[in-house]
C-alpha cells in the first residue's frame, strides 16, 4: 500500500510541477496495479497458510488413528498358539 500511495504522489507531482498529463496517468494506472497486486499477494499468502494448516492438522490425525502393533509374529519354524501353527 505505501507503494501505491507513493506512486500517486509522484503522478500528482509531475502533473502539479511539469504539467504532464502522460506522466501522471501512467504513474497512476502503476499505482492501481501495485494495490491490485499487493491484494491478490495477501490473498495468495493468506490461502497458503490456511492450506497448510489444515494439511498439518490431517496429518497429526492419521498419525494419532494409526494402530502400533503390541506383539511380533513368531520367528519363522516356531508354533505359537496365536498363529496356529
Amino acid at each position: 500500500m505505501y507503494l501505491s500511495r507513493s506512486l500517486e504522489r509522484l503522478g500528482g507531482n509531475a502533473f502539479s510541477k511539469d504539467q504532464e498529463p502522460d506522466i501522471e496517468a501512467a504513474f497512476l494506472k502503476f499505482a492501481v496495479v501495485t494495490k491490485e497486486l499487493s491484494a491478490l499477494m495477501k490473498t495468495l499468502v493468506s490461502t497458503s497458510l490456511l492450506l497448510s494448516q489444515i494439511g498439518k492438522k490431517n496429518s497429526v490425525a492419521l498419525v494419532r488413528e494409526r494402530t502400533i502393533p503390541t506383539e511380533r509374529p513368531p520367528p519363522v519354524g516356531e508354533v505359537s498358539a496365536n498363529f496356529g501353527g
